[in-house]
């Protein structure tokens, strides 16, 4: 696992607000309550979106992988993420990533395979495909953002740094 903490974005803001003044959400099965997700509808953020080239930028050259997808969740309070993985026989081995965008005190953690992962916003946090993960409930009062993403990979992820 690799975890970047206050990754630099230049259009943070930019980004929250077209988040939460643009249609483009639907309900999500991973999620509980009434958390939503642009995946089924948008999955493919950094090409959709202008907005999201400041970002896609930034992690691409943290890591120097190209994307395959991206998409944003809001959890709002009360919602969690339900354990899964992002593993497919199409494209094995790949690096998934979660950029929090807002996470507001008490709006739950990320777990990667039993492990909590004590994230901050402005935090990207980078593993493999087969970990199971999941998020806590968000028992704050304000909405989890968080944009998540697959990069092509080639071979396992096998160090911390």
């Amino acid at each position: 696992m690799i975890e970047i903490h206050n990754l630099e974005i230049e259009n943070k803001e930019e980004i929250k607000n077209f988040l939460r003044n643009e249609p483009i959400f639907t309900s999500h099965k991973l999620q509980t309550g009434n958390a939503l997700s642009t995946y089924e509808t948008h999955g493919r953020l950094f090409e959709q979106f202008d907005v999201f080239s400041k970002l896609s930028n930034s992690i691409s050259e943290k890591v120097n992988l190209s994307f395959m997808d991206m998409w944003a969740n809001i959890n709002p309070p009360g919602t969690k993420v339900r354990p899964h993985n992002h593993y497919t026989p199409d494209h094995p081995n790949s690096l998934v990533g979660v950029y929090y965008l807002c996470k507001p005190n008490n709006s739950g953690n990320l777990i990667i395979e039993g492990n909590m992962i004590d994230v901050q916003e402005g935090d990207v946090i980078f593993f493999n495909d087969k970990d199971i993960h999941w998020t806590q409930k968000n028992k704050s009062n304000e909405d989890r953002i968080a944009i998540s993403f697959n990069m092509r990979w080639h071979c396992p992820l096998i160090y911390n740094v």
